[in-house]
């Protein structure tokens, strides 16, 4: 399925100057029942590849990005932008940022485990051992990788 967004190059009202390039490329997880792609990382924007660049400072420019450049792609606007694209909030695991974490309520969906990601990695497509998804009975209903209603 395609639609138009208010991401760079993602419609009619944000193409760029320069012929198509102007892409960008987000790892989000869409949740339906709220029309939302909630943005974790970002690989690609307006055109200049970030894969090999640090997480930390991946998420400082999506953050960055999405505010300067694309300020309309968080809210709904029927033909135009038909989803909302919002980053999802991240800390630095320290003690105050995982106590942040644990008690974040700045989801309106049912969390299921944290994200670890070192902060010096680059994005890896597939498995690595610089990213680790936490579970335990305060972040997940679910501690196993399991779903209901499925044998595991």
């Amino acid at each position: 399925t395609s639609f138009q967004s208010a991401l760079p190059n993602g419609g009619a009202g944000t193409r760029g100057g320069r012929g198509g390039q102007d892409y960008s490329i987000l790892d989000c997880v869409f949740v339906e029942q709220l029309g939302v792609f909630f943005v974790g990382d970002v690989m690609c924007w307006k055109g200049h590849s970030v894969y090999d660049c640090t997480a930390e400072f991946r998420l400082f420019w999506l953050q960055q990005k999405l505010a300067e450049d694309a300020p309309q792609a968080g809210v709904v606007v029927p033909g135009s932008n038909p989803y909302a694209f919002v980053p999802l909030p991240w800390y630095v695991a320290d003690a105050a940022g995982l106590e942040s974490a644990y008690s974040s309520v700045a989801v309106p969906f049912t969390r299921d485990g944290l994200l670890f990601m070192h902060r010096e990695s680059h994005y890896e497509v597939g498995l690595t051992p610089l990213a680790l998804t936490w579970k335990d009975q305060q972040c997940s209903t679910y501690l196993s990788e399991s779903y209901p209603g499925v044998d595991p």
